[in-house]
Protein backbone atom coordinates (compact mmCIF):
# COMPACT_ATOMS: atom_id res chain seq x y z
CA UNK A 1 0.00 0.00 0.00
CA UNK A 2 2.76 2.35 1.06
CA UNK A 3 4.22 1.82 -2.67
CA UNK A 4 1.08 2.54 -4.33
CA UNK A 5 0.74 6.36 -2.00
CA UNK A 6 4.64 6.75 -2.72
CA UNK A 7 4.20 6.01 -6.70
CA UNK A 8 0.97 8.64 -6.99
CA UNK A 9 3.02 11.59 -4.94
CA UNK A 10 6.61 11.14 -6.53
CA UNK A 11 5.39 10.21 -10.48
CA UNK A 12 1.60 10.62 -11.10
CA UNK A 13 1.11 14.05 -9.32
CA UNK A 14 3.95 15.67 -10.57
CA UNK A 15 3.39 13.75 -14.60
CA UNK A 16 -0.21 14.92 -14.40
CA UNK A 17 0.96 19.27 -13.08
CA UNK A 18 -0.50 18.42 -10.08
CA UNK A 19 3.17 18.92 -8.36
CA UNK A 20 5.44 21.25 -10.20
CA UNK A 21 9.43 21.95 -10.26
CA UNK A 22 10.42 21.41 -6.36
CA UNK A 23 13.29 20.18 -4.77
CA UNK A 24 11.73 17.58 -2.06
CA UNK A 25 9.19 15.20 -4.38
CA UNK A 26 9.77 13.87 -7.99
CA UNK A 27 12.37 12.95 -10.81
CA UNK A 28 14.95 16.00 -9.33
CA UNK A 29 17.91 15.64 -12.40
CA UNK A 30 19.80 18.58 -13.75
CA UNK A 31 17.70 18.46 -16.51
CA UNK A 32 14.12 17.81 -14.99
CA UNK A 33 15.27 21.01 -12.54
CA UNK A 34 16.11 23.45 -15.61
CA UNK A 35 12.94 23.45 -17.20
CA UNK A 36 9.37 22.74 -16.68
CA UNK A 37 8.32 21.03 -19.98
CA UNK A 38 11.30 18.31 -19.75
CA UNK A 39 10.05 18.05 -15.81
CA UNK A 40 6.91 16.89 -17.35
CA UNK A 41 8.19 14.44 -19.74
CA UNK A 42 10.34 12.90 -17.31
CA UNK A 43 7.64 12.09 -15.29
CA UNK A 44 5.91 10.59 -17.43
CA UNK A 45 8.95 8.26 -18.98
CA UNK A 46 8.73 7.20 -15.14
CA UNK A 47 5.04 6.72 -14.37
CA UNK A 48 5.57 3.30 -16.49
CA UNK A 49 8.32 1.90 -14.74
CA UNK A 50 7.79 3.20 -11.32
CA UNK A 51 3.96 2.07 -11.16
CA UNK A 52 5.49 -2.10 -12.02
CA UNK A 53 8.15 -1.33 -9.52
CA UNK A 54 5.36 -0.38 -6.78
CA UNK A 55 2.96 -3.10 -7.53
CA UNK A 56 5.68 -5.45 -7.74
CA UNK A 57 6.95 -4.91 -4.26
CA UNK A 58 3.29 -4.80 -3.09
CA UNK A 59 2.71 -8.21 -4.50
CA UNK A 60 5.76 -9.89 -3.17
CA UNK A 61 4.69 -7.88 0.62
CA UNK A 62 1.32 -9.60 -0.06
CA UNK A 63 2.40 -13.26 -0.89
CA UNK A 64 5.12 -13.64 1.41
CA UNK A 65 5.00 -16.47 3.70
CA UNK A 66 5.45 -16.29 7.67
CA UNK A 67 8.60 -17.92 8.70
Amino acid sequence: MVAAVLTVVFVVLPERGVIGRNSFVGVRTSATMRDGAVWRVGHQAAVLPTSVAGRSGAAVRVCEVPA
